[in-house]
């Protein structure tokens, strides 16, 4: 039996393999774009395939969509490793350290409509964004970047659906997680 690796499901007994690709997966999320719901997955990857179901390998640059059975790209993907998925406001976003998705520019974090990505408010991130949450009706980005196009963020910015803000005086240093608990946001991180 071949070892088990990159993205794999527990059966309620054993792990069993759900697809071949050909390098890491590093963030996934279910999301169901009106076409049912599949499992975006994000990572180094740049081909994925399912053999036990013959299926033929396919270039997916980075980010690929799972639908239970069979694995497909997502546009062009993206041109750097992505670190986080999230929804917010029952849209899907994708952050981590590329520069572009499907061929647009979007410095590290992207908006997928649903049959394309568009950039996320007027500015971009010159560093990696690790991770991404929905809280308080706005979109939270947490990474190693100080500065978005001039403005000081200190490694967390949230989007209100218009412009980037600071949150406070921000962190003194990387940010790689986020969660709510008791309606309060909680990060984690190298600070």
């Amino acid at each position: 039996v071949d070892p088990l690796h990159y993205l794999v499901r527990w059966n309620n007994t054993e792990w069993t393999q759900v697809a071949d690709f050909n390098s890491s997966v590093r963030c996934t999320v279910p999301y169901d774009d009106g076409s049912g719901t599949k499992l975006m997955v994000g990572g180094d990857f740049t081909t994925v395939g399912v053999p036990p179901n013959n299926q033929p390998y396919v270039y997916a640059s980075y980010i690929a969509e799972w639908n239970g059975t069979y694995a497909s790209d997502i546009g062009h993907g993206v041109n750097g490793r992505p670190f986080a998925f999230t929804k917010h406001n029952n849209d899907l976003y994708v952050a981590g350290s590329f520069s572009r998705a499907d061929g647009v520019p979007v410095g590290r974090i992207a908006h997928h409509t649903g049959s394309t990505f568009e950039r996320v408010g007027s500015y971009d991130f010159f560093s990696d964004i690790y991770t991404l949450t929905s809280f308080g009706g706005q979109l939270w980005a947490g990474g190693n970047f100080y500065v978005n196009s001039g403005t000081g963020y200190n490694r967390v910015a949230r989007f209100d659906g218009t412009n980037w803000s600071a949150a406070g005086d921000g962190l003194n240093s990387d940010v790689y997680a986020f969660a709510t608990f008791n309606n309060e946001l909680y990060a984690g991180g190298a600070f």
